[in-house]
């Protein structure tokens, strides 16, 4: 299943673009997100601590059973 990624800029990159964050699966955490610049993993379950550097937001809409919002703050190499 293809789809676009949204940024909070405004851009739209189409499905297949060179993304920032690698999608991972596994079979005990599951859906799990790698950065390609930093490689820390940003996990998705909402049980735990989304990870190193990365925020979780819960937006509540009576519109979508579930929208969650991760902020991952990339350090830049000195």
């Amino acid at each position: 299943m293809k789809h676009d990624v949204v940024r909070f800029s405004g851009q739209v990159e189409p499905a297949g673009s060179d993304i920032p964050e690698k999608p991972l699966m596994d079979p005990i955490e599951g859906l799990l997100f790698q950065n390609r610049h930093d490689h820390k993993i940003v996990c998705t379950d909402p049980t735990k601590d989304p990870g190193q550097n990365t925020t979780r937001l819960r937006i509540y809409s009576p519109k979508y059973f579930q929208i969650e919002l991760y902020d991952h703050i990339v350090r830049r190499k000195n």
